[in-house]
């Protein structure tokens, strides 16, 4: 197995970049902004805040990401390309926005927000079959989805089991007292 170069990653990440713009937006101020909420002890207004921009990149994702196979599955020139995203976006703020007015605690949020997700999560999988499409290659699609999903869950489980183990090693072979909030279930003494 041939282990991938710097160039040919950094080429993959412009291609990534050009082709789904708005969901590495998302997911870059999603990654920054739970990265600031466990490493900085925020008045609870701003920790709210913060929350609230993380579930709204959370969302922002799979809404982005449909967008974007929108405007693939249809081949949508410029004009169009823009409305399908600054649409997308559109929504995506107008629910940032409305989290303004809600109770954060709120089930009625929770509900709201995992029934949002699951829209967007289904047009991601419905959007590139919607016409004409056979019925093998829309199983075959959801399919690939589902066992990268799996992978990629699996992946990240295993290099968090092993930071995890690595830093309660250090911390317990050199009495470092390394904090255990930002460390999950590992917990210092």
């Amino acid at each position: 197995m041939k282990l991938p170069t710097i160039p040919f990653l950094a080429s993959a990440f412009v291609e990534v970049l050009k082709r789904f713009p708005l969901v590495m937006l998302a997911a870059i101020v999603g990654t920054i902004t739970m990265i600031s909420l466990l490493e900085a002890d925020y008045a609870n207004n701003a920790q709210e805040e913060f929350g609230k921009l993380a579930i709204t990149c959370s969302l922002g994702l799979s809404s982005f990401l449909c967008a974007a196979l929108v405007v693939e599955k249809w081949q949508l020139k410029l004009p169009l390309l823009l409305v399908s995203h600054l649409l997308a976006l559109g929504l995506v703020v107008l629910y940032y926005f409305s989290l303004q007015w809600v109770d954060f605690d709120n089930d009625n949020t929770v509900v709201r927000f995992i029934g949002l997700n699951l829209a967007a999560h289904l047009g991601v999988a419905f959007i590139p079959y919607l016409d004409r499409a056979s019925v093998e290659d829309f199983w075959e699609y959801n399919k690939r989805l589902f066992g990268n999903f799996m992978v990629g869950a699996f992946y990240s489980g295993v290099i968090f089991a092993g930071l995890s183990i690595a830093i309660l090693a250090v911390n317990e072979l050199f009495n470092l007292n390394i904090d255990g909030k930002s460390m999950g279930t590992c917990s210092s003494s």
